[in-house]
């Protein structure tokens, strides 16, 4: 279950891509992380922002952790939700809203997207 949204203190639900969406185009461009739950805590967490139509996710579960891998070249990683995004993290707006929705349905790493797993987690 999706348990926790938040956006700098403002909780939503989690399930609300719509509302999701319409938050991190408007009032929080800064980011977002969304976690899911089992009975022992945190199972899943995805960071996520939007700055103009496009947008990074960060993915992390017991088995790795992720950033969204795209064609957008930068000199300076992106940051959302404080996290600090490598170059060419940054996909279409399009594919963060489906990834969204992926997430919040088959609560796992969404397959839509492409991702390059992050060399520093462990």
């Amino acid at each position: 279950m999706i348990s926790l949204l938040r956006s700098r203190g403002v909780s939503i639900p989690g399930d609300d891509v719509d509302h999701l969406m319409h938050v991190l185009t408007t009032t929080a461009p800064f980011g977002a992380t969304l976690r899911t739950t089992d009975g022992g805590g945190v199972a899943s967490e995805l960071v996520v922002g939007i700055h103009d139509n496009r947008g990074a996710l960060y993915y992390s579960d017991d088995t790795g952790s992720w950033y969204t891998h795209g064609p957008t070249p930068d000199d300076h990683g992106p940051v959302y939700a404080e996290v600090d995004f490598p170059d060419h993290s940054e996909i279409p707006a399009a594919d963060i809203r489906a990834a969204l929705t992926e997430y919040v349905h088959k609560q796992a790493r969404p397959i839509g997207v492409t991702w390059k797993q992050d060399p520093f987690a462990g």
